[in-house]
């Protein structure tokens, strides 16, 4: 009995952080720790063990194993095949549905600090589908005032909505600080000639 008091506390501190550095949950570690050495307790009955810390890190790294393998959670899987297909769709959350929400009313508060004629051809090109001649038409203006005032509009509207778009890690502005990216750009312009 004294001989295993003295191993314990020999070897009790490695095998700590043995168990810490490998292990996601740090209330484990004591509980493993004793485990490990009430399974080499028990062993050590049997037979005579020439290399003891060895022998431990063995049982600690199985223990570890096996924890792992009854919190999986593929042990409580199911075969997908037994799932109704009504089960596998799952409705938009809370959060996602605020986040839309705050976005519309952001998006139409932005379209009314537009002036009425830029906003009315911006409507009528993305909500309204017209072609850039047939608003020209529509509106008695030129195509080149189509295209100022869908630029405005977008550069507008890219800016106002910035927040909206951009999660909290990236950073919305480009490597040479303008005010609506070169992609944006390029694209609101091929939209506009159309």
């Amino acid at each position: 009995m004294q001989e295993d008091r003295c191993l314990f506390d020999e070897y009790a501190g490695r095998m700590r952080l043995f168990i810490a550095a490998r292990s996601s949950n740090r209330s484990d570690v004591e509980d493993m720790t004793q485990e490990t050495f009430l399974r080499f307790y028990s062993l050590r009955q049997d037979r005579e063990i020439d290399h003891p810390l060895g022998y431990l890190y063995r049982i600690a790294l199985n223990l570890m194993i096996d924890r792992s393998r009854r919190r999986s959670p593929l042990n409580h899987a199911i075969e997908i095949s037994d799932v109704a297909e009504s089960c596998l769709s799952t409705k938009p959350r809370q959060e996602e549905a605020r986040r839309a929400a705050d976005l519309q009313r952001a998006y139409q508060a932005a379209l009314a600090e537009l002036s009425p004629r830029c906003a009315q051809v911006f409507r009528l090109r993305r909500h309204g589908e017209m072609a850039t001649p047939e608003v020209a038409a529509h509106l008695s203006i030129t195509t080149r005032m189509v295209q100022k005032h869908m630029v405005t509009a977008m550069a507008h509207l890219q800016h106002r909505l910035r927040p909206f778009l951009f999660d909290d890690h990236s950073d919305p502005d480009d490597a040479e600080g303008s005010s609506v990216p070169a992609r944006c750009q390029r694209i609101s312009s091929s939209a506009a000639h159309a």
